[in-house]
């Protein structure tokens, strides 16, 4: 049980999972622009120097790990972290039941939403 609380307390910033929404333009095409879909507690860390060398062997650019708890994130959405914004490369179901996911994300420099 204690192990339990303990994962809890890592898990203490509010973050937007953001989805893909098309706005039409008035011209026949449209906008795409991230809406707010839910909002969940995570921890989000930059990751080492030494895993960013192991990315970079494989040409991925992850910055940061981002876990939270319930059901998979799928890639095509956004993370928001107060004012930043992060796009996700990788998911992984820590336990296969879907209690904890752990996020390999990009943060996107600048306002890229």
């Amino acid at each position: 049980m204690s192990n339990v609380r303990h994962e809890a307390g890592k898990l203490r910033h509010p973050i937007d999972i953001m989805a893909e929404k098309n706005i039409p333009d008035g011209q026949g095409g449209f906008e795409t622009t991230f809406e707010k879909e839910e909002t969940r507690w995570a921890r989000v860390q930059p990751i080492s120097t030494a895993e960013k060398a192991d990315y970079s062997k494989s040409e991925m650019e992850i910055t940061h790990r981002i876990t939270t708890r319930g059901p998979a994130v799928i890639s095509e959405k956004k993370i928001q972290f107060g004012d930043r914004m992060f796009d996700i490369e990788g998911i992984r179901n820590i336990d296969e039941i879907g209690a904890k996911i752990e996020i390999e994300a990009v943060e996107i420099e600048g306002d890229a939403r």
